[in-house]
Parts: C-alpha cells; sequence; structure tokens
C-alpha cells in the first residue's frame, strides 16, 4: 500500500509559529538581499554614515587637546554653522527632491536640475553677503563675549556656501538613485574635511582650525561635484526659470520644519553657552555627541528611504498597508538602537572624552530619546511632504519648538544643562503627537498608534532610568551588565509591541 503524499502546505510553518525563527530569519536575510530598495538605501545609509562618522571620530581628539571651554566653543560654532545651512538652503534641497518626481521627459529633468543648481548657488551666496555684517555685530553678545567674531564668522559663511552646492549634488544624487555619485560625494568630503582638521588643530590653529579644515574640504569637492553636474547635465536652448518659482514655493515652506529641527536640538546651546558656561556647553556638547550615533543613523536612513517612498507612493492608496509596515519597522529598529545606546552611554562618553567630562552621562540618555521620537515623526511628516503640505508640518513642529526655546531661557540657569536634555525630549513628543495628527487629517495611513504610542512610552522609561537609577560607572562589569541586562528586556519589550503582523507584509512585498 503507497503512503500518501505529505502536502507541501502541511509541512510548511507560518510566520510566528514556535520554532520557525531561524527560517523566518533566513528567509528576511535572502529577500533583503534581493531587493532593489534595501541595496540602494543601504549604499545611501552607507554614504551618509560614512560623512557623519568621520568627525565623530575627531570628537576624542578634540576633548583631549582642547580645554572644556574650548570644546564648548567649537560646539557653539557647529551650531551656528548649523543654523547658517538652514538659511541659506531655504529648503530648496527638499525641493529637489521632491519636484523631480513631478518631471519625466529626460530633457526636462536636465532642465530642471540645471535652474534648481543655480537657484542653489545664488540663494547660498546672496545669504552669505547679506548675513556678514549684522552677524560680525551681534556675535559678541549671543557668544557672551567668549569668542571673537573673526575668524569665525567669515569662515562659518563660507562653509555654509560651499556646502550648498555639496548638499544640492547629493539631493540630486538621492533623487536619481545614483547611489555610487552619492557616496563618492561623501566619502571623499569626509576624509577630506577629517584629514584637514585634524592636521590644523594639531599645528595648533585651535577650534578655528576645524573650521578651516570643513571649509577646505567643502570647497574640493562643491568644484569637483559642481563641475561633474554641469558636464552630465549640459542642456542646449533656453532653461524654464520660472521652475525658481516653484522651488523657492516649496522650499520656504520647509523652512519652518527645518529651523524648528535647530531650535529643537541646538539652540539650547546658545542658551547654555550665553546664560551659563562655555565649560557648561562642552559637557552638553559631549553628552549631545553620545548622541550622535543614533542620529548619523537615523538622518541617514531616512535620506536614503524617501526616494523608494515617494515612489511608492505614487502607487497611490494600494501601497499604505506596506508603508505602514516598514514605518512601523523602522521605528522597532530605532527604538532598540536608542536603548542600545542608552545602555552604553557611559562607556561612550569615557571614549569620547576624559573623566573631566562624566557629568554628560547623565542627559545622554534624554537626548537620545529626543533624537528617536524626531526619527519617528519623520516617518509621518513625509506623508505630508508627498502630499505638498510642509505648510501644515511647520505649524505642528514651529510653536512647541519656540515654547520650548522659552522653557530653556528659564529653566536653564536655574536648573543647568540636564533641564535643556529633558526639554528636548518633551518637545520632541508633543511635535510627533502633533505631526501624527496632522498626518491622519490628511489621510489615514494604517499605523497601529496604540502600539506605537506603548513602545514610545517604554523608551521614555528606560531613558529616565539610565538617566538618574541605573548605575553610569564606566567600564565596571557588574554595573555594565545590570545596564545591559535591562536593556535587553527593554529591546525584546519592543520586538513583542511592533513586530507582530509588520514582519509578514515587509517579507510578502519583498518577496515581489
Amino acid at each position: 500500500m503507497t503512503s500518501p503524499r505529505r502536502s507541501a502546505i502541511a509541512v510548511r510553518r507560518p510566520i510566528g509559529v514556535a520554532g520557525s525563527g531561524g527560517s523566518v530569519a533566513g528567509s528576511l536575510i535572502r529577500r533583503l538581499g534581493a531587493s532593489r530598495m534595501v541595496t540602494n538605501t543601504g549604499a545611501y545609509l552607507l554614504g551618509t554614515v560614512i560623512n557623519r562618522l568621520f568627525p565623530l571620530l575627531l570628537v576624542p581628539l578634540y576633548t583631549r587637546v582642547w580645554s572644556t571651554g574650548e570644546f564648548g566653543a567649537w560646539g557653539f560654532c557647529m551650531t551656528v554653522l548649523n543654523v547658517l545651512l538652514i538659511v541659506s538652503g531655504l529648503g530648496l534641497d527638499a525641493a529637489t527632491t521632491r519636484l523631480y518626481y513631478d518631471h519625466h521627459d529626460p530633457h526636462e529633468i536636465r532642465r530642471f536640475l540645471v535652474v534648481g543648481f543655480v537657484l542653489r548657488i545664488a540663494v547660498a551666496v546672496g545669504t552669505a553677503l547679506l548675513l556678514f555684517a549684522p552677524l560680525v555685530m551681534i556675535w559678541p553678545w549671543i557668544s557672551g563675549g567668549a569668542i571673537p567674531p573673526l575668524p569665525f564668522v567669515p569662515l562659518l559663511l563660507v562653509g555654509s556656501s560651499l556646502q550648498a552646492v555639496v548638499a544640492f549634488n547629493l539631493a540630486n544624487a538621492r533623487a536619481e538613485r545614483r547611489a555610487r555619485a552619492f557616496i563618492q560625494i561623501q566619502l571623499s568630503q569626509a576624509l577630506l574635511q577629517a584629514v584637514a582638521s585634524l592636521a590644523l588643530v594639531l599645528a595648533g590653529w585651535g577650534a578655528a582650525g576645524a573650521f578651516y579644515g570643513y571649509a577646505i574640504g567643502a570647497g574640493i569637492v562643491a568644484l569637483a561635484a559642481g563641475a561633474r553636474f554641469l558636464r552630465r547635465n549640459h542642456t542646449p536652448g533656453p532653461l524654464p526659470w520660472g521652475q525658481m518659482r516653484e522651488n523657492l514655493a516649496y522650499g520656504i515652506r520647509t523652512l519652518p520644519v527645518a529651523m524648528s529641527t535647530w531650535l529643537r536640538r541646538m539652540a539650547d546651546r546658545v542658551i547654555i553657552g550665553r546664560s551659563v558656561s562655555m565649560t557648561d556647553l562642552g559637557l552638553y556638547q559631549l553628552s549631545a555627541s553620545g548622541m550622535a550615533p543614533l542620529s548619523v543613523l537615523m538622518g541617514a536612513f531616512n535620506a536614503a528611504y524617501l526616494p523608494f517612498f515617494y515612489e511608492k507612493r505614487r502607487q497611490g492608496e494600494a501601497a499604505l498597508p506596506l508603508i505602514a509596515a516598514m514605518d512601523m519597522a523602522i521605528v522597532a529598529v530605532l527604538a532598540m538602537l536608542s536603548v542600545a545606546v542608552m545602555a552604553v552611554t557611559p562607556e561612550l562618553i569615557r571614549f569620547l572624552g576624559p573623566p573631566r567630562y562624566a557629568g554628560a552621562a547623565h542627559m545622554t540618555p534624554a537626548l537620545v530619546l529626543a533624537v528617536m521620537l524626531d526619527g519617528i515623526q519623520l516617518q509621518f511628516t513625509k506623508e505630508l511632504m508627498f502630499h505638498k503640505r510642509p505648510g501644515l508640518a511647520s505649524w505642528m513642529t514651529t510653536p512647541p519648538s519656540l515654547l520650548g526655546v522659552v522653557a530653556n531661557i528659564i529653566l536653564i540657569p536655574h536648573y543647568g544643562a540636564i533641564a535643556a536634555a529633558w526639554i528636548a525630549a518633551i518637545v520632541s513628543a508633543t511635535i510627533l503627537i502633533g505631526c501624527i495628527a496632522a498626518t491622519r487629517r490628511v489621510e489615514r495611513t494604517g499605523h497601529d498608534l496604540r502600539r506605537l504610542a506603548l513602545a514610545c512610552a517604554l523608551v521614555a522609561g528606560y531613558a529616565l532610568a539610565a538617566s538618574e537609577a541605573l548605575p553610569v560607572t564606566p567600564f565596571h562589569l557588574p554595573a555594565l551588565a545590570v545596564r545591559l541586562g535591562s536593556g535587553a528586556l527593554a529591546c525584546a519589550a519592543i520586538l513583542l509591541i511592533l513586530a507582530p503582523g509588520n514582519i509578514r507584509t515587509v517579507l510578502k512585498a519583498l518577496g515581489h
């Protein structure tokens, strides 16, 4: 008697059944490796991480070569540089990335890009010229007289103008999915700036040497990338100069969102340096450097993910379940990375600076929490950007950021820099709630908000424990075991909250 044939269905284990973890993991890895989205995103992620990693690796040198006050002065100038990059950009890089997908004819795309390139340079140079005299005049007031305006003001303005050319070429490469060019620009800039800054700082140029190095690296890359862009996009005939109005209209509407990001993450440094001391700012700056690995990964991934998102989003409502599942998967990874950084914060701070910076370890968990909440917020604001509603995102981000500045002005003189760290987390949470509400007004995206809220609350609780309750002695095995053990439990809970259902949806999509 022949035995009945075993059905293939009978031996196939569904995702999530006990004992199937290895097969699920293997399937996930194979599908991820075959996915064009994942390979492209991975390339962009690698380039951005490398670009951001080199400055971070210089921090341990700066903290040991400079005094705490001089390191604080460097952090203050970096804060000003970041706001100059935002103001001189006018949101034009975001406009290039988004409006690129409204054009289809190759000749039309080249004309669009050339006009955008000319506009980007004109705005950056014009902004630098307009801001030079006012910035020199108010510099002693905003720096508390601790930093001379020369050579820092010219260096910051020149650096921001040169970076405009680099940033436009990065936005162009990302929109066109030219991962190789994207990585080349990021890597060459990181290497040149790191080498030039390192040489000048070691030669005794102080904090100014770091900004000379920044300008040198940005200038070389801007010339090379700009020349390659013009060769690649040479187009005869008249150009659609009217396109500038659309670029500016879209870009300026995104400017409040970018400015609110600066207000949340960097205005506190100006207030600390102005109302407390550059030494306290040095401690706060190092605690912010402790959150840098997470911030780098988050920013790099979101920048890399946007082209895929816009492409999928053009497919209509059919893509919403996949996008929601991918967003929740991103949130899960982001939350677990946040917990991991919090768990090793004392060791990270000890690596970045000598023992006199030990107090920074108490501020880092709150700043990491703020970065995580900002990353989650981006998963919702990108929907508003797709629907060309950046003004709505601005209303959700700007008022809480301004209230955060007011709270910093009131509380920092009384409670010190630790107040700024927790205010940043509270403001980020408020903005996240507002952006979710705004997105749901435009479109119901299918995100499970209850599970999202539970995961955020869990990470917030761990941040509070890491800052106030868990042992913070660096490289002390019992203390490290407590932090790693509690962090592992928190990560397991995050997976249980966010993974069910979303992994299956992503796997199914990657299988096609």
